[in-house]
């Protein structure tokens, strides 16, 4: 204990000068405790927005040759082994994928590009490999799955696709409508 904090203990029932300077300095405290706990939710929700604004982004590159044959626009479920979340060992991020024309800026003359608009990531735990169909489950996280049949329906029925880190790659369009 503070020897301030003790004083205002001391003097805060006295009708005196110190009693009322001691009710103040309570006060002070409390409102000190207070900012302090509203600063470390603030300094958290900071450090996720952080997190968002690194993870969740537009990337404009070279259509990747194992991806070439995919229809585009699409929205894909694109499975990774993760490396930014303890405990968690796969990341899927919810993509939508647009091509980009031969003679925009964003992209190369002559190479087809892409851009990779990452919509959300989810990751997971557990053994075996989550982006293999399992027995009455799905390719795709379920939340986000939802979320892609909502999205594919709004962006007049896109193909939603499932590639894996092993090169697998799965139409989940009919299942995820």
């Amino acid at each position: 204990m503070s020897v301030a904090s003790y004083l205002a203990d001391k003097y805060k029932s006295e009708s005196s000068d110190a009693g009322e300077l001691a009710r103040a300095l309570i006060a002070v405290q409390e409102q000190l405790s207070d900012a302090e706990a509203s600063l470390e939710e603030l300094e958290e929700w900071q450090s996720h927005q952080r997190f968002r604004q690194r993870e969740l982004r537009t990337i404009y590159r070279p259509a990747p040759p194992h991806l070439a044959a995919l229809p585009s626009p699409r929205l894909q479920f694109r499975w990774g082994y993760n490396e930014w979340s303890e405990g968690y060992e796969y990341a899927c991020r919810y993509e939508l994928v647009l091509p980009i024309r031969e003679h925009d800026c964003r992209g190369e003359m002559g190479k087809p590009f892409e851009a990779c608009i990452t919509l959300s990531i989810t990751t997971v735990g557990g053994t075996g490999e989550p982006w293999k169909e399992r027995a009455g489950g799905s390719l795709a996280p379920f939340r986000d799955g939802v979320h892609a049949k909502w999205d594919s329906e709004l962006l007049g029925n896109l193909p939603v696709w499932v590639i894996g880190p092993d090169g697998m790659k799965a139409d989940i369009s009919e299942s995820a409508s």
